[in-house]
């Protein structure tokens, strides 16, 4: 028998949009809630209807970032902004409705998910997203052919509700949550905070940062950190 690679605790955070992609690598630090260690933005070419990017140039990418910061066998957490998936926040009268009964007509050729979010003005509100089978199977393509393990794939609203939860910590309240929710925006505003950024996420590089990039990439690492722990 060949002994598998032993997976290395770090993790990669890559974040998708229709014409770039970000990379970070993101540790834990004693002080801050953590450090980023590398961040690149790369222009990528826009989406098609098909193949959602150039696989080769992606994979490419991505492998460039592993051995210029020596991640083989790490932890891969794709990102996937709002420009690449269909999100909604949809109000319902029922706590345990089905994805049937939240989307009467679902599209073609589409993976859903859907979770339960918080009770607003006597509704349940619903977060669900949907992402194109070929992006998602091609993700998971361009995974097998890297040193690397996928460990999640999230949509944005996802890491905004785990990046509440930790803004407000101890006096994090869900009726509270509720009321700030942008639904028309699918967006939590008080999540997109530069003050919580700079206090939680330790920042060394003298290059220009997306913010809301850093910020999922941010929620991201500590949602795999309290899985971990």
């Amino acid at each position: 028998m060949w002994p598998l690679p032993r997976i290395k605790n770090e993790h990669i955070q890559l974040t998708l949009h229709q014409q770039r992609i970000t990379l970070t690598w993101i540790q834990p630090h004693n002080i801050h809630k953590a450090i980023l260690r590398a961040y690149e933005a790369y222009e990528v070419p826009p989406c098609t209807q098909s193949l959602i990017y150039n696989t080769t140039a992606l994979r490419k990418t991505i492998n460039s970032f592993i051995l210029e910061h020596k991640l083989s066998n790490a932890y891969l957490h794709i990102i996937l902004s709002p420009e690449v998936i269909e999100e909604q926040i949809i109000a319902h009268h029922k706590s345990d409705a089905s994805l049937n009964e939240l989307i009467a007509q679902k599209k073609q050729h589409h993976f859903y998910s859907y979770r339960y979010v918080s009770t607003h003005d006597d509704q349940f509100l619903f977060y669900v997203s949907a992402a194109a089978q070929p992006l998602i199977l091609q993700l998971n393509m361009i995974n097998m052919q890297l040193p690397i393990h996928m460990k999640s794939i999230s949509p944005p609203f996802h890491l905004q509700l785990l990046l509440y939860k930790q803004i407000f910590a101890s006096s994090f309240n869900l009726a509270r949550m509720a009321q700030e929710i942008d639904q028309e925006h699918v967006r939590i505003p008080s999540v997109f905070s530069l003050e919580f950024l700079r206090r939680s996420l330790k920042t060394d590089h003298p290059v220009t940062y997306d913010d809301h990039d850093l910020l999922y990439a941010l929620g991201s690492f500590l949602g795999a950190i309290d899985e971990i722990g």
